[in-house]
């Protein structure tokens, strides 16, 4: 199966697989970590942040991306761990406020490449004094690099394949 839309179903199918990837790998993450300081719990913060939104999510019986994202920000930013967990929170509050401004329960890849790029700029916003380096380097140039290949991408999965 090949999407050219997104709904809510999809999204949460996404954003689940996505927080149990991370939540096993979240020790590699940490690792990773040694900007400003080797503090070691980024991955850990992430994944409890994301955990705390796919709790939320896991509750909602809605088809409609818009409904699922907008709850899912919810549960992310109350969920919220460390430095890390806010900044992926307002990741997806971003999203979610570009999801919002569309018309139906679904969003095509134009739409979806958008709502990465929302979330981004929203990250990017939330942070008093972005530093490059950081998580916010790596959402801000993964959605760079979709919006130069957009005209190529169509379908969910290449948008995903290129974006992580």
């Amino acid at each position: 199966m090949n999407p050219t839309v997104i709904d809510g179903n999809l999204f949460k199918v996404l954003i689940t697989n996505g927080t149990i990837a991370l939540r096993n790998d979240h020790q590699r993450i940490n690792e990773l970590n040694v900007f400003p300081v080797p503090d070691g719990d980024t991955g850990t913060n992430m994944q409890m942040t994301m955990m705390a939104g796919i709790k939320e999510v896991n509750s909602l019986d809605s088809q409609s991306i818009i409904d699922i994202s907008k709850i899912l920000s919810r549960g992310l930013l109350m969920g919220a761990r460390g430095n890390s967990g806010v900044i992926l929170s307002q990741f997806f509050r971003g999203v979610y406020s570009e999801i919002a401004k569309i018309d139906n329960g679904s969003a095509t890849v134009q739409e979806f490449i958008q709502a990465l790029v929302g979330g981004y700029q929203m990250a990017y916003r939330a942070v008093m004094d972005p530093v490059e380096g950081t998580i916010l380097t790596v959402v801000r140039e993964s959605a760079e690099k979709v919006l130069r290949e957009q005209s190529n991408l169509n379908s969910v999965e290449e948008v995903l394949t290129l974006y992580l």
